[in-house]
């Protein structure tokens, strides 16, 4: 019922508009970006900082990736430039997948999931400062304002940042680096960005710099060691583009937090499998039009899949998935 209302293919239409922007945009860059120009350069293993990978895989797109050879963290090598990524986040496209094709001023739907989890994990910092890295519009912000005392963000994205500056929110447009000197919290946040992130040992200390005496850092990222990673491989959203160049293994995480002076406080999978099986018959009868999660724009494919998913037995759906962990993680560093 749902896909006929057409709710869903409204929703589908909207993720292939943006695709077919960020591909335009992809191509592009790669049409022209080299080692020799500049606008590639030669990436290293963001958790153990090791220079060898093993196991290369081009994306559909034709970016490359390696898996560190010691700790299983996956990266992007060669990886566009600081520079190169800084205007590929700006880019129109960009601008349509954060702001979902239209204006959201005033209209922001606040993030509680990632606030309460926040505080289940660590209850103790229920109060005080919090900066948000990567804040997007400011849903985070929205949510986080209820529970902080006082609430910032910071944000690469200029059109973006000032989105989120009209809904009230008090964002530095830039890097972290960029946020006045001197600043400190007892809180600070990157809710899937720290994958966007070419090295991010040198981010996380900086984070630990500005962070107040048992202040904590808290980021949720994409996970590698997880059943739809190892079912989909390259096919895989979390490597379809440009934008995700560091995926980090749980061991990975453990080699970040001690090369940073952090340890890991806690951690936990959550997101479900991201395998449903809209994505396993796509696949098989559709090879090269499978797009994750969007069952090639199909929204009679998608939601009847859906459907069937939901009515049999639990056991039959365990058989037809693959098996493991979920897809993304939550973890909490705090200093050494």
């Amino acid at each position: 019922m749902y896909a006929m209302t057409g709710r869903g293919g409204a929703f589908l239409e909207f993720r292939r508009e943006y695709h077919r922007r960020r591909a335009d945009l992809e191509r592009a860059f790669l049409s022209h970006a080299s080692l020799e120009n500049g606008e590639l350069v030669v990436n290293r293993c963001p958790a153990c900082g090791n220079e060898r990978g093993d196991d290369a895989f081009y994306n559909p797109v034709g970016f490359r990736f390696v898996r560190c050879s010691k700790c299983r963290t996956i990266y992007m090598d060669p990886v566009p430039s600081s520079a190169a990524l800084a205007r590929l986040y700006n880019d129109p496209a960009e601008t349509f997948h954060w702001q979902k094709g239209e204006s959201t001023v005033g209209t922001v739907k606040p993030a509680h999931e990632e606030r309460d989890a926040l505080l289940r994990m660590m209850p103790s910092v229920a109060r005080g400062s919090l900066l948000d890295v990567g804040c997007a519009v400011g849903a985070f912000l929205l949510s986080a304002k209820e529970q902080f005392d006082r609430v910032e963000g910071v944000e690469l994205n200029a059109n973006t940042a000032a989105t989120a500056r009209s809904n009230g929110f008090e964002v530095t447009t830039g890097r972290l680096e960029d946020v006045a000197p001197g600043k400190r919290f007892d809180v600070i946040t990157m809710l899937q960005v720290i994958e966007h992130i070419v090295q991010p040992a040198e981010t996380l200390e900086r984070v630990r710099a500005m962070l107040t005496q048992g202040g904590i850092f808290y980021f949720s990222l994409p996970a590698v060691d997880t059943a739809s990673f190892k079912y989909l491989q390259r096919d895989h959203v979390h490597v379809s583009s440009y934008g995700h160049v560091s995926l980090f293994s749980r061991e990975g995480l453990e080699s970040l937090a001690r090369r940073t002076g952090f340890r890991v406080a806690a951690h936990e999978f959550y997101g479900g499998l991201d395998v449903s099986l809209h994505d396993v018959v796509s696949r098989r009868i559709m090879p090269g039009q499978f797009r994750h999660r969007m069952a090639a724009y199909n929204s009679r494919l998608l939601f009847s899949s859906n459907f069937v998913e939901k009515v049999l037995p639990e056991r039959a759906v365990k058989a037809l998935l693959p098996a493991g962990e979920q897809s993304y993680q939550r973890v909490i560093f705090s200093p050494a």
